[in-house]
């Protein structure tokens, strides 16, 4: 299985690079600014990894005169170490599990692992001069983190990135199964409320029209992830609806970190997305309250 992921480097740019590197190249020498065009899913099967390469191809669309730049691998956003150097202004990576460790050393890789590609800098050559005008495709997050394509036009009058700030560095592969839970559910709550009022009472209820946004390919924002009891019972002092994220791994559904209800850290458990799509998982606050939620696709 070959996934073709197009890396876009726009010289000229610079934002800082979110993952910690080891030998990072003299900054003097240039920054890059690296963004990836959204395609085919970033996901590994974890089955044929052993056996199979995975290749993305790394263009670079604003030098006329490239000499080099180095591409760095993470795992799990750990240090990020040297993977390869290009010297085209098209090169193919190639990776698999073999080729990753003999840089990161023996991983015991498991669902819901995740591999970072970066390219942080380039060496500059002092012949290098920038294309007149790049039009290229790059990645925008919103306010809730999803992505979406956009077209950025870069040129040699662009000095800063105060207006450039959708531009990412990386391209993070997951270890996951195929991941599509995206959509409007009905959320059902069955449990028991108000235990921290000094009582604890039937809480039942149905919720239309709660969403599931994709943030990445096995992450999701959930618009209500304890069926507004906090709200319900908590509301004067200062409860309101939870929302978090969540992960799809195979199957497994939870938290992709720590969500709280506004005082403590909820707790979920037993999340599993059913093969007909339906969503289910046991949730506890630190007062008592607790439940199953239920999510129907609506349609």
């Amino acid at each position: 299985m070959k996934n073709i992921l197009y890396l876009f480097v726009a010289l000229f740019l610079f934002i800082s690079c979110d993952h910690e590197l080891d030998n990072t190249p003299d900054t003097n020498k240039g920054t890059a600014l690296a963004s990836f065009k959204l395609g085919e899913k970033a996901i590994i099967e974890k089955a044929t990894f052993n056996e199979e390469s995975i290749d993305f191809v790394l263009d670079i669309v604003t030098r006329d005169n490239f000499t080099s730049a180095p591409v760095y691998v993470s795992y799990n956003d750990g240090i990020a170490v040297e993977f390869d150097q290009i010297t085209s202004i098209s090169s193919t990576v190639s990776f698999d599990k073999g080729s990753i460790e003999n840089v990161l050393g023996t991983l015991n890789i498991v669902d819901g692992d995740k591999f970072t590609f970066t390219v942080p800098y380039f060496v500059l050559n002092t012949n290098d001069t920038i294309r007149p005008t790049t039009v290229y495709t790059t990645i925008e997050k919103d306010e809730n983190g999803i992505e979406k394509e956009v077209q950025v036009t870069v040129d040699n009058t662009t000095l800063n990135v105060d207006k450039l700030s959708i531009f990412d560095q990386y391209i993070t592969y997951y270890v996951a199964c195929d991941s599509k839970i995206e959509g409007n559910y009905t959320l059902t709550f069955t449990g028991e409320g108000g235990a921290g009022l000094g009582f604890l009472e039937a809480y039942n209820v149905t919720i239309e029209n709660v969403t599931i946004d994709r943030i990445s390919p096995i992450e999701y924002s959930v618009s209500n992830c304890m069926g507004s009891l906090m709200e319900h019972y908590y509301a004067p002092y200062g409860g309101a609806t939870i929302k978090g994220n969540f992960l799809d791994i195979c199957g497994e559904f939870k938290p992709s970190a720590a969500i709280s209800d506004g005082w403590y850290p909820i707790t979920y458990s037993n999340g599993v997305v059913g093969a007909d799509g339906i969503i289910t998982v046991g949730v506890e606050n630190k007062f008592g309250d607790y439940g199953t939620m239920v999510y129907t696709p609506a349609n």
